[in-house]
């Protein structure tokens, strides 16, 4: 039903990040549409014998029995791996190979955006407007991207 383990902060602060950070990612976006994720506590290396050279923390992970959001799960793994894939890339440079400008305008999403500055329900919009859209124009890239 739920999992509870100590990893390093690092990590933790990447799963439990949200938009507009620098900490979030394609990890984040993945955990927050699949779970919920909560840290519990912070603990100093002097918590630890060795003493590691990291900060760790203790999370829960909840798994949702479905998505946070009706998506195909597929579509989305793909727009947000490509959209991640140039991190300062703008999401129409980002996201040309499937669709671009055409596929963020019909999602009503700005352009000039860069996939850090997305919600996991935006991309989500935006999974759904491709394949209800777009998939059947661009199947040899679609099913190219791994």
């Amino acid at each position: 039903d739920n999992i509870t383990i100590t990893i390093q902060k690092e990590l933790a602060d990447r799963l439990i990040s949200s938009k507009n950070s620098k900490e979030y990612g394609r990890i984040s976006v993945y955990t927050q549409l699949l779970s919920n994720v909560n840290r519990l506590l912070e603990l100093s290396p002097s918590n630890f014998h060795p003493k590691p050279k990291v900060f760790s923390s203790v999370i829960n992970i909840t798994p949702l029995k479905k998505p946070r959001f009706n998506v195909n799960l597929e579509t989305f793994e793909k727009i947000v791996k490509q959209a991640f894939g140039n991190r300062r890339k703008m999401l129409r440079q980002s996201l040309k190979n499937l669709g671009g400008n055409k596929l963020l305008g019909m999602s009503n999403i700005n352009s000039s955006l860069r996939a850090e500055n997305l919600s996991v329900e935006d991309f989500c919009f935006i999974s759904n407007v491709f394949d209800k859209k777009f998939k059947s124009l661009w199947p040899q890239v679609f099913y190219k991207i791994v």
